[in-house]
């Protein structure tokens, strides 16, 4: 920023000097150029005079605008043509004659062109000021700048001799109904203007142009002449407000989503369906698992999400000493579990598997984790991604029950869905809490 700073005080300082220096050369070529009509340069070198004295005009003028640069290229050639007029010019032979007729008095015959224009003082009508020769009233002396008097100077402007406009190069601007409205401002550009006191400026006939409400919509389109549009790109061109965009009772002014139907409970944006079963989740009692309204729920609610897991409320089955899943429940189970992932794309779940402590503990401990594939690949069968899965054979080292009782030893031998919580988000490199990471053992 400090040199950005410095940089923009370095041009102005550099601006300034240069302006200061281009000011006092102009003073200088003013005296060099009169030193020259003295020495005759008007007669023997009128041409280069003449270019000489207009370039000090467009320098002079340049530095009124602060154009510095070309302000410079003026300068410079001012400079070239001053000297070329006196290298020329020879006083001399060059300079005003003096006839002495007596000793008393004398008589000097002149033949005056002041400013070297090569029109005669007698006939020029400036007679100080060269005239510029652009074929545009060069016979009364005088330069003309700005032929069409449209503000833009000759030497910038494209059409000279027509008026323009300053932001077009000094062309007139297009109107192609002639109407002395330009088309960018012509509401009707093939349409002249009436002009007959009634809205004169937007280049309209007005028996054709009527706009009742000023909504900028005419009334031979407008469908609502006398209600102003709204403007809320919403079905803006018809001419008519649409205060409640969505129709679903709540007025756009108030909608969070205006353009989305919504209940006036929730400020007129969609409750979400996660499971998308047409049952809201706000009134949905099965908000994960599709089911039928107006409940939500299916038939047999075998699953439920918590926090920590989706909870099975039933078994899921294998044959005896496999990895082979039993059983229409077992089946049904896993489709709501899959059911449920859907309904929350964010979550993974490692699949547990488990079994009672019969048997050698390495082989229940290879048992439970093909179990647990089994169901991971079923659960992928149905839609889930896989990288969402991760499955993970326990064998007998977790039982929830004893495993000296039958039902015990029933109640061990299970699958289980544990929800894996993404991993918080750090909020700095040096401070973060542990606990919002979960362990996945």
């Amino acid at each position: 920023m400090h040199r950005f700073t410095l940089a923009i005080a370095l041009l102005v300082l550099n601006g300034c000097t240069l302006g200061s220096a281009l000011r006092e050369d102009a003073k200088l070529l003013d005296k060099r150029i009169k030193s020259a009509r003295e020495r005759g340069s008007y007669r023997c070198a009128p041409t280069e005079l003449a270019l000489a004295e207009s370039h000090l005009e467009f320098l002079e003028y340049e530095l009124t605008q602060g154009d510095f640069q070309r302000a410079s290229y003026h300068r410079q050639l001012a400079l070239r043509n001053i000297s070329e007029a006196l290298d020329i010019t020879d006083p001399n032979e060059c300079a005003d004659k003096n006839v002495l007729i007596s000793s008393d008095s004398q008589v000097v015959i002149k033949n005056v062109d002041r400013d070297g224009d090569g029109i005669l003082d007698a006939q020029d009508q400036c007679p100080d000021e060269a005239e510029d020769f652009d074929k545009y009233e060069d016979v009364n002396g005088c330069p003309d700048p700005d032929n069409d008097s449209d503000t833009v100077l000759d030497i910038n402007d494209q059409c000279p001799l027509e008026p323009g406009d300053p932001l077009n190069q000094g062309c007139p601007l297009p109107d192609r109904d002639g109407d002395g409205i330009p088309d960018e401002s012509d509401l009707c550009p093939d349409k002249p203007e009436d002009f007959d006191g009634n809205e004169d400026g937007d280049g309209c006939p007005e028996e054709e142009n009527l706009d009742v409400d000023e909504d900028g919509i005419l009334n031979d389109v407008d469908q609502c002449p006398e209600d102003p549009e709204d403007k809320d790109n919403f079905e803006d061109e018809d001419g008519c407000p649409e205060p409640d965009n969505d129709q679903d009772g709540v007025l756009d002014i108030r909608d969070i989503c205006p353009d989305i139907p919504g209940p006036i409970a929730n400020q007129g944006c969609p409750v979400s369906d996660r499971d998308g079963d047409t049952v809201q989740d706000d009134i949905d009692q099965c908000p994960d698992v599709p089911g039928s309204p107006p409940s939500g729920c299916p038939k047999r609610v075998l699953v439920e999400k918590t926090d920590k897991e989706i909870k099975i409320k039933k078994k899921i089955n294998f044959r005896t000493d496999t990895a082979v899943i039993e059983g229409d429940l077992s089946f049904e189970i896993i489709f709501q579990v899959a059911a449920v992932l859907k309904s929350n794309p964010t979550i993974k779940v490692v699949v547990e598997g488990h079994t009672d402590s019969n048997g050698p503990a390495d082989y229940n401990l290879r048992l439970s984790d093909l179990r647990a594939n089994a169901v991971k690949d079923e659960l992928i069968k149905r839609g889930t991604d896989k990288s969402r899965l991760e499955a993970i054979g326990y064998g007998e080292t977790k039982p929830i029950a004893s495993n000296r009782r039958q039902t015990g030893r029933a109640a061990n031998r299970r699958v289980q869905f544990r929800i894996v919580e993404e991993k918080a988000k750090v909020e700095s490199e040096d401070e973060f809490d542990l606990d919002d990471i979960e362990d996945i053992e």
